[in-house]
């Protein structure tokens, strides 16, 4: 297992903008997007569900 070693700066950024639906989905923090693709798409899905 690699472990990083991120600054405070970096750790924020991560949990404030790549996290979450968009973290999960890998396609978009807004529901309304993650909805218009859940059935071709399986992250989406997931994202939802969660």
């Amino acid at each position: 297992m690699e472990i990083w070693k991120l600054g405070l700066e970096r750790v924020s950024h991560k949990l404030y903008h790549e996290s979450g639906l968009l973290g999960v989905s890998g396609i978009s923090s807004d529901p309304r997007e993650l909805l218009e693709v859940e059935a071709g798409e399986p992250r989406a899905a997931m994202a939802l569900a969660l």
